[in-house]
């Protein structure tokens, strides 16, 4: 490890590159709102638009600086730093400092977050300048930035899970940002409901790790220290947990495999694993750019930091490491599958990055972790592009999102159009661009790996790659799928789908702004308290803030030079971004005292290329093969436009579409079970328990009052010559009791 002597000012450099975001969002939600006031309307958006990519712009800054005099300087493995602020818990048995980690692998992740994210925010001053409620927008699009660094700079997990709990508040606040239309107030919910469950997991995974420390090494109930050399009780810290608890989880297994599958439905739940999936594809009812920063560089890539972080634990257990890869496999499946049905474009990228995600967890499970963080990165490049884009189209088609109204759009947004064909061509893993090189890293991983990931003494390895495989080819069709209904093929022109759309009929229109909020347009099958009804009718049932049409008359065009500006930026690094990461094993180097297996022998670690060279030549013709005819399967089908059995009457859609649009029904079943069944079950504790039980006891209590009343009443009728004779009568026993001796 380097010494902190040459580098005294890394130490404040770290806390301001946190701090910065936290400024903008302060600025923000403080003088937003007076900006405007005092300079107008444009000037004053201009500015906090400038402001707000400017302070997450200096923390990527910072972050390139830290880069360049440490990181490019010393080997990686050496450059690991911890830093202590001040202390926020302080007890004899557990002690939580404020302190930050530097290591390869944060810094990544910081490049990551405020690069990709000053790209965003930089896109969003032009897309969300018509917005009334600017100014608040950037307050949380900071805010989750902020949040986002604490969470992978934290040198402990309470620290972390603040971070993490942060980023699902703004991504609670940003998916319901347009709140007045209560569908996108009820995604926001739903994301913040999902969440918790795989917060608590994280939690318990938390306290456990806490608890085998400290009950190994703390103090035993008599106030003597267990283990006399281990005086600091950070059971939390990363460098006291990666230094205690192998020796622990060695003689213990069975712990290694409860706290990885406590951690692991942590990581499920943030970045929407099967079944806590169902909340990522209604996030989708925040403004574009939003979507694009939780798909790209925050908050759907927590979970794969925290297994990168702690796969410690994970190379303790290959049980809970072959759970990992069989649930990042059927994610991707499943997720592949339902995008088929969907012809909303922004649930098409959302369902896609469910899918990817599944990918990451397989490099993970198999022992790859820096392969799953190469696809973090990958990802990041082209999703990011694929989002923006498609906020692009839906901004130049009147906030229109129905696939089935575009067509032919290379005729009126060449640049958009060339941008989005690069990153379709890099997420189907078109050989050279960014994602072909991350994902034929999983594949390699996973068909080469040695790594004992065994689920009821089957090797999960192989069946892992072979998914991958038939997932690249649905990844590849239904991608191809989105881009030619939307652009159509180049150079050829073809059916431009809203000119068939009479003037003023909306009927079909889904649009991502508030638009006009009608109560016949809702589904009230679940509001079993009628609470969104309520809150509908409180509103007036309309809100017509901002109103959209698409007709046959509409005319596309480019977005803003602002917009297109951060397109291309990602286009180059979903062309390059892969190739430069790849070159001499770069990030897999860099990462490998972050994330590689430790305890695997180094005669067994995959040093895939050479070592396999003609298995793995297989496998690259395999992986082109997969992509080709998921390509093909789209061209054949889509080439000439919206075929007739995927049109706008859906009668004439197969089965198989119409049960992937509904999501195989699965996320609906869950709102039976869960949504209702819980009504139910908590309607039956009521009767028992509390109509029965809580509200017998008190009606007894009251009843016994009554029959005692009714006892008494004889005495207290009113009338007051028997109030003196019954006050007589007792002066009489009272003298008759004295005379009797009864002081006595």
């Amino acid at each position: 490890m380097i010494s902190l002597e040459n580098y005294n000012w890394l130490h404040s450099v770290i806390i301001l590159m946190v701090l910065m975001p936290f400024l903008g969002a302060l600025f923000q939600a403080l003088y937003g709102k007076l900006t405007e006031c005092l300079l107008g309307v444009k000037s004053g958006r201009w500015l906090l638009g400038s402001l707000a990519f400017t302070f997450v712009g200096t923390s990527f800054g910072l972050a390139l600086l830290v880069v360049k005099d440490i990181f490019l300087k010393h080997p990686a493995d050496v450059c690991c730093f911890r830093f202590t602020y001040f202390d926020w818990i302080n007890l004899e048995v557990l002690r939580v400092p404020v302190e930050m980690f530097l290591d390869p692998l944060s810094i990544t992740m910081v490049l990551l977050i405020t690069g990709v994210g000053s790209l965003i925010h930089l896109y969003s001053t032009a897309y969300m300048s018509d917005d009334a409620e600017y100014s608040r927008f950037f307050t949380y699009l900071n805010m989750f930035i902020g949040f986002m660094l604490i969470l992978v700079l934290s040198n402990n997990l309470l620290l972390l899970f603040v971070g993490w709990e942060g980023v699902g508040l703004c991504s609670y606040l940003l998916i319901g940002f347009w709140y007045k239309n209560l569908e996108n107030a009820k995604a926001a919910n739903k994301a913040f409901i999902v969440n918790r469950i795989g917060d608590l997991g994280l939690l318990l995974g938390i306290f456990s790790i806490a608890f085998l420390l400290h009950s190994t090494y703390g103090i035993n109930s008599a106030g003597n220290v267990i283990t006399p050399q281990i005086l600091d009780p950070r059971w939390l810290s990363y460098d006291i947990i990666f230094g205690l608890l192998p020796s622990i989880l060695t003689s213990y297994p069975d712990y290694a495999t409860a706290i990885a599958l406590l951690l692991f439905v942590g990581a499920m739940g943030k970045s929407a694993q099967f079944p806590l999936y169902v909340w990522l594809p209604d996030a989708m009812a925040g403004p574009t750019p939003v979507s694009a920063l939780i798909h790209a560089a925050t908050m759907v890539t927590s979970g794969i930091f925290l297994l990168n972080r702690m796969h410690m634990v994970f190379e303790f257990s290959p049980y809970a490491s072959a759970i990992v890869s069989v649930v990042g496999a059927i994610t991707a499946v499943w997720a592949a599958l339902i995008a088929f049905g969907q012809t909303d474009i922004k649930k098409v990228l959302a369902y896609s990055t469910v899918s990817q995600l599944g990918y990451m967890f397989m490099a993970c499970g198999v022992g790859a972790y820096w392969v799953g963080m190469f696809h973090v990165l990958t990802h990041a490049f082209f999703k990011a592009l694929l989002f923006l884009g498609s906020g692009a189209v839906i901004y130049a088609m009147a906030h229109e999102q129905d696939m089935r109204r575009y067509g032919n759009l290379w005729r009126y947004l060449p640049v958009t159009g060339i941008c989005m064909m690069i990153g379709t061509f890099a997420i189907a893993g078109i050989p050279l661009l960014s994602g072909f090189w991350s994902k034929e890293a999983i594949l390699h991983a996973a068909f080469e790996s040695s790594y004992p990931a065994n689920l009821l003494g089957v090797d999960v390895a192989t069946l892992v790659g072979w998914t991958g495989v038939f997932v690249a080819i649905l990844t590849s069709a239904y991608m191809f799928r989105m881009h030619l209904l939307t652009f159509g093929i180049p150079f050829v022109n073809g059916a431009e789908r809203w000119r068939l759309i009479p003037a003023h009929d909306h009927h079909h229109h889904h649009s991502e702004s508030e638009g006009a909020v009608e109560s016949e347009k809702y589904d009230f099958s679940d509001d079993t308290f009628n609470f969104y009804r309520r809150e509908l009718c409180s509103h007036g049932c309309h809100h017509s803030d901002e109103h959209h049409a698409l007709d046959k008359n509409h005319e596309p065009k480019e977005v803003p030079y602002s917009m297109q500006v951060v397109l291309v930026i990602l286009a180059i690094l979903s062309i390059f971004g892969g190739f430069f990461l790849h070159q001499h094993h770069f990030l897999e180097h860099f990462l490998s005292s972050s994330s590689a297996v430790s305890w695997v022998k180094p005669e067994i670690l995959v040093d895939s290329y050479h070592d396999n060279h003609g298995v793995l030549e297989s496998l690259l013709y395999i992986s082109i093969l997969a992509v080709t005819i998921g390509m093909s399967y789209a061209l054949i089908v889509y080439s000439r436009g919206l075929p007739e059995k995927e049109g706008y009457n859906e009668e004439k859609w197969s089965r198989f579409r119409l049960f992937a649009k509904d999501g195989f029904m699965f996320d609906s079943s869950l709102s039976r079970i869960f949504g209702r069944g819980g009504y139910k079950l908590s309607e039956g504790f009521w009767y028992v328990f509390d109509n029965f039980l809580i509200d017998g006891i008190v009606n007894m209590f009251g009843k016994l009052s009554s029959i005692c009343g009714e006892m008494t009443r004889f005495f207290q009728n009113g009338n007051i010559r028997f109030y003196i004779f019954m006050m007589s009568l007792a002066i009489l026993v009272i003298i008759f009791y004295i005379l009797k001796g009864g002081l006595n």
